[in-house]
């Protein structure tokens, strides 16, 4: 802990002098400072995990300045384990839903809001909350009248949706219990560095590993024997083979 905490004052000085700048260049300077060996591999795959993993974007993308959540929440962190399909319901109780209805316009007119959708009826509303995805937004996939300030188009597009891929891995028992999640380190950074116990949902022992970047790419290009292998590969290497067989 002592290790990131010095490599965290680094970047956090790097931010104050360079805040226009990625994280990238930074954190690998400070790394380096560390000097060769397990120390410095545990502390970056640390690092990735931390940035890449929440914001599923390599950390030459990532803003030094706004490279961490800048709060943490009170309480233990836990695993939602029960189906969240009840609370849905009770929360649709007495609303009107409709699925697989897309929208393609917003458009203000005397007061109201008119919604188009992509079957040429229209929705009136009071208010409108415009939820979707950030690329809709991007591409002009809905059509917005008034159109959206041009302060908030502009940081539209500057804004950016990184992939993740999530890998699930069963096995013949949990070998990592009693743990819920662990993550791996090498010499160079590993497709899948953080995994989670999910057994809980899955009836069976399973892991789930997190790709992000160009690792999430590859993986949703691999087959299913390919991915094992993959996992297999890392777990193998960073665990070792006396708890895989």
């Amino acid at each position: 802990r002592e290790r990131f905490d010095e490599v965290e004052t680094r970047l956090d000085a790097a931010a104050l002098t360079h805040p226009d700048t990625p994280v990238g260049p930074a954190l690998r300077s400070a790394l380096a400072e560390l000097g060769p060996g397990i120390v410095r591999d545990v502390v970056r795959a640390w690092m990735r995990i931390e940035i890449e993993s929440l914001y599923a974007a390599p950390v030459d993308d990532v803003s030094i300045v706004a490279r961490a959540e800048p709060f943490r929440l009170p309480g233990d962190d836990l695993m939602l384990a029960a189906d969240l399909g009840a609370a849905v319901r009770r929360l649709a109780d007495g609303l009107e839903i409709r699925r697989e209805a897309a929208v393609t316009s917003i458009a203000a007119a005397d007061g109201r809001w008119r919604v188009g959708l992509a079957d040429d009826s229209v929705v009136s509303a009071h208010e409108v909350i415009v939820t979707v995805a950030l690329p809709v937004l991007q591409r002009g996939r809905i059509t917005i009248e008034p159109p959206l300030p041009p302060e908030v188009v502009d940081s539209l597009a500057h804004i950016a949706v990184g992939p993740v891929a999530k890998v699930f891995v069963t096995f013949d028992e949990a070998w990592w219990a009693p743990a819920r999640a662990f993550w791996c380190a090498a010499a160079e950074p590993l497709p899948l560095e953080l995994f989670v116990d999910i057994s809980a949902f899955t009836g069976q022992p399973t892991l789930c590993g997190f790709a992000v970047g160009d690792d999430a790419r590859a993986f949703e290009l691999m087959t299913d024997d390919e991915r094992c292998d993959a996992v297999h590969a890392v777990l193998r290497r960073t665990v070792g083979p006396g708890f895989l067989g």
